[in-house]
C-alpha cells in the first residue's frame, strides 16, 4: 500500500463523514415534515378505519426513517464540526497527499544516468 493511499483514505472519511451528515440533516428535516402532515391529517380529518390504519403504519415507518437519520446525523456531527474547526488541516493534508503522491510517481519513473563508461566496459551494455 502506497503511503498516499492512507492520507487519501483519511481525507475520503472526512468528505464522506460531511455528505453523510448534509444527507441526514435533509432526512431529518423531510421526515419531520412528513410526520406534521401525518399528525395534522389525525387531527383535522376523520378517516375510515383502513385509511386510519394505512396512515398509521406509514406514521410508524416515517419515525423510523427519521431515528436512522437523526442517529447518523448525531454520529457525524463531532466529524463535521472538527472539520470546521480545522479546515486548515485538511486543506494541508490535501497539499501534503499531493506532494507525496508526486514523489511516489517520481520513484516508480525512476532511472540512473551514468556518469562514467565503466558500466559499457564492464558487461558492454548500457
Amino acid at each position: 500500500m502506497l503511503l498516499s493511499e492512507n492520507i487519501s483514505d483519511f481525507l475520503e472519511f472526512i468528505n464522506a463523514a460531511k455528505t453523510d451528515h448534509r444527507i441526514s440533516c435533509d432526512l431529518v428535516k423531510e421526515n419531520e415534515e412528513a410526520l406534521a402532515d401525518l399528525a395534522h391529517r389525525f387531527e383535522l380529518y376523520d378517516d375510515i378505519y383502513n385509511d386510519t390504519a394505512k396512515l398509521a403504519k406509514a406514521y410508524r415507518k416515517v419515525r423510523r426513517e427519521r431515528r436512522r437519520a437523526k442517529d447518523k446525523m448525531i454520529i457525524t456531527k463531532p466529524i463535521t464540526d472538527w472539520a470546521e474547526k480545522n479546515s486548515n488541516c485538511l486543506k494541508s493534508l490535501n497539499q501534503l497527499l499531493g506532494e507525496v503522491r508526486k514523489t511516489e510517481r517520481s520513484l516508480l519513473n525512476r532511472h540512473y544516468n551514468y556518469k562514467t563508461d565503466i558500466v559499457s566496459k564492464t558487461i558492454g551494455k548500457n
